[in-house]
């Protein structure tokens, strides 16, 4: 065992552009410091059961050129332990038998929380650092630092709503763009400035936040802040559902119209 004993790194949460970067620079740097690095396998899901099988020790070798490749060579998995006093004890305890000197955690709000528990409980035991990453962009960073991968969603984003808007114009189609981005609502706004310089865009928090003559009531008055980003995303999936069948008549409409006027034509 190396002399600063073992560094853990995990992935959690959804996938996100980069994470093997990120998993390269903190091997190499974790050896460079001293430490054996331990790579868990699907972030906190198998180490909350107590399994210590599914671990992919990493060295420099493994790791020197995976930064050009996508996705995440541990795998990723949004299990949140904080949730089971039993999970974060397994936790622990598979710390101890691996020698877990030191974590280093990737990924989103739940992400984040699951390490913070880790390095509370631990007394210092565990020294733990924690890599936002989130297409959300959902994470309280310092000024405007966006989190990792959302740069990434928010470029290509522009591009396929670009696609989109030329297809439409050709096609004399509507089409509906729905974009992730949780109760956070960052990734549909920048994609929406960036690709459109006219246009309109709906944003199911601005109805739920601001009175307005179908919706007169302020969500955030009546619910507590959970509560309320639950109520949103309950909300968000009836609009996204009227928004579709919306589209739906209007294309159909359409259809409609252009073989009435070519019978006409026709006639």
């Amino acid at each position: 065992m190396s002399t600063k004993g073992r560094l853990g790194i995990l992935v959690g949460g959804g996938p996100a552009p980069g994470l093997n970067g990120v998993i390269a620079a903190a091997t190499i740097e974790g050896i460079n410091q001293g430490y054996e690095i331990i790579g868990f396998r699907d972030g906190f899901k198998y180490i909350a059961q107590g399994d210590t099988t599914q671990i992919k020790p990493l060295s420099i070798r493994d790791v020197k050129d995976i930064h050009i490749k996508g996705g995440s060579i541990l795998g990723t998995a949004r299990t949140n332990p904080t949730k089971s006093e039993e999970q974060m004890k397994n936790i622990f305890t598979v710390f101890e038998k691996l020698g877990i000197t030191a974590l280093v955690s990737i990924g989103g709000d739940d992400t984040a929380f699951s390490a913070s528990y880790v390095a509370k409980y631990s007394k210092g035991k565990i020294k733990v650092a924690h890599v936002p990453k989130t297409i959300d962009n959902d994470l309280p960073l310092p000024g405007t630092a966006p989190t990792f991968g959302y740069e990434t969603a928010r470029h290509y984003g522009v591009q396929i709503v670009r696609n989109l808007m030329e297809d439409a114009r050709t096609t004399s189609r509507w089409y509906l763009i729905i974009s992730m981005g949780r109760a956070a609502g960052e990734t549909a706004p920048i994609i929406f400035t960036a690709a459109v310089s006219v246009g309109r865009m709906i944003l199911p928090t601005e109805l739920l936040t601001q009175p307005t003559p179908a919706l007169s009531w302020n969500l955030y008055n009546i619910c507590t802040e959970h509560e309320a980003v639950e109520q949103i995303r309950h909300v968000q999936y009836g609009m996204v559902a009227t928004l579709v069948m919306i589209v739906l008549a209007l294309n159909l409409t359409a259809v409609v119209l252009r073989a009435r006027v070519a019978r006409r034509l026709k006639g």
